[in-house]
């Protein structure tokens, strides 16, 4: 089986950060999942998420999510 090419030099755009915040959103919320696919280029590239929650202090707490962007 031949392995897939992944693309190391593409570059995040706001489009691209708004789909995955909307994915993020939608399954924490228990929501179907919007169509963003248009927002996303047709590439594998590795993807790495950050997300801000409020910690018991009320201190910004981060979390992080290193994942894979495929179309």
């Amino acid at each position: 089986m031949r392995q897939k090419l992944v693309n190391m030099s593409l570059a995040a755009t706001k489009d691209m950060c708004f789909a995955a915040f909307q994915s993020l959103d939608d399954k924490v919320h228990g929501r179907a999942p919007r169509d963003t696919a248009h927002l996303i280029p047709d590439t594998e590239c590795p993807l790495f998420v950050t997300w801000h929650t409020a910690s018991h202090t009320g201190e910004p707490d981060l979390r992080g999510c290193i994942g894979c962007l495929t179309p």
